[in-house]
């Protein structure tokens, strides 16, 4: 069970290498932890959980990255899977499941949800999500994975953005990266599970127990972060919590306060700021963030640093009973690129030899030059003339509707063509969707829009703000907007 002075009884179970390094990660960190492998390698290769904590699905390769195969070797050994795990979770407060998605067996995850016992202890699951570098086919499973989870009827959800992750880590050496990104992965949750027990800081209004349980537990997408403001004010607070919803450094954007059920606040300050501060700055910042969010509980902890120096701190966790906005996008994004992958011709390449035969005659061949004043001749290879194509009067200017393939393959053409015309009418199409009755087809032209870049479509995306349909706002607003927090990080 947890040591090193947690707050919550915490049992990790890795499923997977990633999965399995998390849970090392942890167990390193002094918490409970267990791994569980379809591979033998990652099995030999798992550090900090011993062998005796570790359970193997009996594949040797693996599962070759298909995640049915994945699912089936699951459920092929559930019971003993469920006593594995309850075995070791009689006492917890939670399971906490941790994988990576896109492969074929951390992208399992919703099959081992199902097969655990929930009323032994609360079950939540924290995944890292493939980078948008990745390939289609790993963001696919990654998505379907994440569909399975949210219909598991879990006690909380932590979503973790690898391209986040990974530009934390961006000056890492390759060497160090994999132990360097689990280390973030795990440092908010523990920040808060031990943050009663840090010797530099003491306690005014403690995070209980039943409290940080009672956010990371409510059902929903769980969110957190921490964020440096220069003054301890509720408005301040409320924009460090907003920050962490929509912006939070580590899990994907766009997390609507409005769809906030449990928020966990706690304030690290110095001496004189704390001081300086009136004792209904807790009820201010209840009241706010219930106004922007009717019948969300929320409770403030606050401590002292015991140093009376740096910024003030804000740590932030929520449930949320919503998916983040930035999942949706990746939906599409995925449906767009495999729509492109789609159009691709698939055929063997063809090597014409008709030249060597005198059938007919070669592109770009050799030409005899006239003679020079020397009498001698030259020869220069003619490489076949290149012309742009004009643009095509196909199904993809032509077809109306909703149908997301259209509008991947529109930003594709724009961004792939040097034709003036091509592009005029592209945007033209664009600008006529973006005034249609359907809102449907508003945030999809609006999407392509974004995609394409405000640099050519900023007035339009202004004019979107102002739509009547709350989605289309929200395009156009993140086309609009810079990636800079408003917040620093702490």
């Amino acid at each position: 069970m947890s040591t090193h002075h947690s707050a919550l009884q915490v049992v990790a179970v890795g499923l997977g290498k990633t999965g399995g390094q998390l849970a090392g990660e942890l167990a390193r960190r002094g918490y409970s932890a267990l791994a569980i492998h379809s591979s033998r390698r990652a099995l030999e290769e798992q550090a900090h959980v011993p062998q005796e904590r570790c359970f193997f699905l009996g594949a040797d390769r693996g599962t070759a990255g298909e995640p049915d195969s994945g699912r089936a070797l699951i459920r092929e050994h559930a019971p003993r899977l469920e006593a594995f795990v309850g075995g070791h979770a009689r006492d917890a407060d939670i399971v906490l499941v941790v994988a990576g998605l896109g492969g074929g067996t951390g992208s399992a995850i919703g099959e081992l949800v199902n097969a655990l016992d929930r009323s032994r202890a609360k079950v939540v699951a924290m995944v890292v999500l493939p980078t948008q570098s990745d390939t289609v086919e790993r963001r696919s499973h990654a998505l379907f994975a994440i569909r399975e989870l949210t219909e598991a009827g879990l006690d909380g959800l932590l979503l973790i953005d690898g391209d986040k992750l990974t530009a934390k880590a961006a000056d890492v050496s390759i060497l160090e990266f994999d132990q360097r990104t689990h280390e973030r992965v795990v440092e908010p949750f523990e920040a808060l599970d031990k943050m009663e027990r840090r010797e530099d800081l003491r306690s005014i209004r403690p995070l209980r127990r039943r409290q940080l349980l009672d956010v990371l537990t409510h059902g929903g997408v769980v969110t957190m972060g921490a964020y440096a403001i220069d003054e301890l004010s509720a408005a301040g607070v409320l924009d460090a919590t907003l920050q962490v919803l929509n912006e939070s450094e580590l899990h994907p954007d766009g997390l609507d306060v409005r769809g906030a059920s449990a928020v966990q606040i706690v304030i690290e300050a110095p001496e004189h700021a704390l001081r300086a501060t009136p004792i209904q700055l807790v009820e201010r910042v209840r009241e706010d963030v219930k106004a922007q969010s009717p019948g969300v509980h929320v409770d403030v902890a606050i401590y002292q640093r015991l140093r009376d120096e740096g910024p003030i701190a804000v740590h932030v966790a929520a449930s949320c009973a919503d998916v983040p906005a930035r999942i949706r996008e990746m939906v599409e994004d995925v449906a767009h690129e495999a729509a492109s992958s789609r159009d691709k011709p698939r055929r063997p390449p063809v090597l014409d030899l008709s030249i060597l035969s005198g059938d007919a005659p070669a592109t770009g061949s050799r030409r005899r030059e006239p003679k020079t004043e020397s009498g001698t001749s030259r020869t220069r290879s003619e490489p076949a003339p290149r012309s742009e194509p004009a643009p095509r009067s196909d199904d993809d200017l032509g077809e109306r509707g909703p149908n997301a393939a259209v509008y991947a393959r529109l930003v594709t053409r724009y961004k792939s063509t040097n034709n003036d015309d091509l592009q005029r009418a592209i945007a033209r199409r664009l600008e006529q969707d973006r005034l249609s009755d359907d809102a449907r087809i508003r945030v999809l032209a609006v999407g392509a829009m974004a995609q394409i870049g405000a640099h050519v479509f900023d007035g339009a995306l202004v004019a979107a703000t102002e739509d009547d349909s709350p989605e289309v706002r929200r395009v156009a607003e993140q086309g609009l907007a810079t990636a800079t927090p408003t917040r620093r990080a702490v």
